[in-house]
């Protein structure tokens, strides 16, 4: 005997309890409906199979391809998809450097708060298995050294979230909690960026069944690309640290953050790029 779920669904409550208590235990099957296909609807509860997920009620593959040079605003624009955590752009700005020559984001409030640009376009939230690139560069402008971050499996908050940046004697990846709490997962001591100088940088997430793994790496601009998983020495032009977080509070999906971490100078960012895994 084979029987549809949607047919026992369509008769009244009474009827329905009734159903289903006299349909026979043995060779009894109960089919759900079919998940849908890609380009399929995924409305009225219905699933998408595979790895589809669904975007405006129909079935789609997630795959994205992010880029933003920041060139084309103006100074006193507010970036479209972008949200500080108190709304806004939140201290960041369209800015032209002195060293760099075209149009960048930066960071130019002076102080010991630090400053948090989120990416919200998209399905961004539901964004995993990605590499985060952008161009980042400090200028001191007083006494109290800061950093400029990447935040990775972003989720929509101003906590909860991985973030790969520099201290003052040790760059690091860390985890931040909804709680306001952290953790740092790797560190490296002894590199720090060199004021008036630009890096790129590239961090990586890898979602597995049981652990997120995480691997960053920050080379000097112009210099040759360092590959992941590589090491590195205080007196190199590039930094290579990896991370695994395998507890049970591990985040898998979220979309990507710049951060402005305290001290007395400017942070900048430039070239930013998603690109999913191969």
């Amino acid at each position: 005997m084979v029987t549809r779920l949607s047919s026992l669904l369509a008769l009244p409550g009474r009827l329905l309890l009734g159903a289903i208590l006299l349909l026979p235990i043995t060779g009894c099957e109960i089919f759900l409906e079919p998940a849908g296909g890609l380009g399929e609807s995924c409305v009225m509860h219905q699933f998408c199979r595979d790895d589809l997920v669904c975007i405006g009620d129909i079935c789609s593959e997630l795959t994205f391809e992010f880029s933003e040079d920041f060139e084309g605003h103006s100074s006193m624009a507010t970036l479209t998809d972008w949200e500080g955590a108190i709304g806004g752009n939140n201290g960041f700005a369209i800015d032209e450097t002195t060293f760099s020559g075209d149009r960048v984001l930066a960071a130019n409030e002076i102080g010991w708060s630090d400053q948090n640009l989120d990416y919200t376009g998209g399905v961004s939230s539901l964004w995993h298995d990605y590499e985060f690139r952008a161009e980042i560069a400090r200028e001191d402008r007083g006494s109290q050294p800061g950093t400029a971050a990447l935040q990775i499996l972003k989720n929509g908050s101003a906590m909860g979230h991985y973030s790969v940046m520099g201290m003052e004697s040790e760059y690091r990846i860390y985890r931040s909690f909804e709680s306001g709490d952290w953790s740092i997962l790797a560190k490296v001591s002894g590199w720090r960026l060199t004021s008036g100088v630009w890096y790129e940088a590239k961090f990586r997430n890898v979602v597995e069944p049981d652990q997120t793994l995480l691997d960053a790496v920050v080379w000097e601009r112009g210099t040759p690309e360092p590959q992941y998983g590589c090491t590195s020495t205080p007196t190199d032009a590039f930094v290579c640290i990896s991370a695994v977080d395998d507890t049970a509070e591990r985040l898998t999906a979220g979309s990507i953050a710049f951060q402005a971490n305290q001290g007395d100078q400017f942070k900048y960012f430039d070239d930013a790029r998603v690109l999913m895994n191969p």
